[in-house]
This record gives C-alpha cells, structure tokens and sequence, in this order.
C-alpha cells in the first residue's frame, strides 16, 4: 500500500541535494551516489547512479540490483492537459507506448501528478509525470522489486520546483 511504501521512504536518509539553476528544481539523493548532469543538452536529463558510471558493473546497462533514477525536462509548449501530453509524448516514441501496468494521480511538488508502473522490456518500473507551467518533469525509477524502491520514492518526495520570480 502506499502508506507503508511512504513510511519506510521516510526513514531513508538523503544527505545532498542537487538543485538545477536551469530547470529551477531541486531533489535530494543519497550520499555515495553519482550525479550525471545532461541539463543544457538535448537530452535535458540529470541522472543519479547508486554506483559511478565507470564501475565495471556498469558496462552494457545498469546491474539488477543497482538504479538509475532520473529527471527529465520536456516542454509542453501548448499546456495540453498531463494525460493528452503522455499520449502524444509516446505516439512519436519509435519504441511505442510502454505497457502501463497501474496509473496512479497523487501530488508532487504541490502539483497534480500521474505516477504509472510500466513494463519495460520485462522490468517495472516507475515513472512520475509532473506538469509546471510550460514544462513536464519525468522522473523514473526503479520497481518495488528494486533495493533502491523506497530511495526513489524518498527522492520523488524531496522532488520541489522554485517558482520563477
């Protein structure tokens, strides 16, 4: 249930936070964790490893038993509503629309917000979609079968946008 997913979040430690001068978010992520920023790329992405990118582990993709937890920026030019832009987000996505196992809206940030557990390629896993002005900010994780779960569910919680002044 999500009450005992946000308890045990809750005890989980997050020591740093990156705060992006570009996007105007801030997240807050375990020490010993690495931060892999792709911000002014075309990617706009920021990306926080459990192990560096050069462990040897690392090789082809990330191992089972570690996480890549990421926050992604996309532009919502036209301000569709979250549900319109997620299905168009993933029509012109050449790997089609992943399966969506459960949607969930919940809020974060102090934004309406859309979480789903999709089936990628035989792994869950989540992805949160949140509306800010003219942006979505994606953020994935790990499934519930990860270690790294509740460090993602703690992460998404910590998740806060600064308002342009």
């Amino acid at each position: 249930s999500l009450s005992s997913i946000e308890e045990t979040a809750n005890k989980i430690e997050l020591k740093n936070t990156y705060t992006s001068q570009y996007a105007n978010f801030s997240i807050k992520y375990p020490e010993g964790w690495t931060v892999v920023k792709n911000e002014q790329e075309v990617a706009n992405r920021v990306t926080f490893l459990s192990l560096p990118p050069d462990d040897p582990k690392m090789q082809f993709r990330i191992p089972r038993d570690e996480a890549k937890i990421e926050v992604r920026i996309y532009s919502n030019k036209n301000l569709d509503n979250l549900q319109n832009w997620i299905n168009n987000f993933y029509s012109d996505d050449p790997f089609g629309f992943p399966q969506v196992k459960s949607s969930e809206a919940l809020t974060i940030a102090g934004y309406e917000s859309l979480l789903h557990i999709i089936n990628t390629g035989g792994n869950y896993e989540f992805a949160a979609y949140i509306p800010y002005e003219d942006k979505i900010f994606l953020i994935s994780g790990p499934g519930i079968d990860n270690k790294y779960f509740h460090t993602f569910w703690a992460m998404l919680k910590s998740f806060s946008i600064q308002k342009q002044i």
